[in-house]
């Protein structure tokens, strides 16, 4: 079943969990708000910064797409900052 999920996040410079649910996913698109006040920086620890994430400029997106008979990945795996505070990110994730 397909999932739809908004973080905030909530600190400028410290880094949310995109989502605590273990679930696993084959594909997952990652979308920076187009109101966002800045770049945000998705990456796979709690340690993502500037110089260490995919930056996505307001309204970009980043997607993860495994092969179906491969492995899954859980949203809870990554993370997300931004240079200002409040800003979002919205992901997607669905096994089809």
């Amino acid at each position: 079943m397909p999932i739809f999920i908004t973080t905030v996040n909530a600190t400028a410079g410290t880094a949310e969990q995109a989502s605590t649910s273990q679930d696993e996913y084959r594909y997952i698109l990652f979308m920076a708000r187009p109101s966002n006040g800045s770049a945000v920086y998705v990456g796979s620890s709690s340690a993502v910064t500037s110089t260490n994430g995919v930056e996505l400029a307001p309204g970009d997106d980043f997607t993860i797409s495994l092969p179906r008979g491969g492995d899954f990945v859980a949203i809870a795996d990554f993370w997300f900052d931004a240079a200002t505070g409040t800003d979002n990110i919205d992901v997607f994730a669905q096994n089809s």
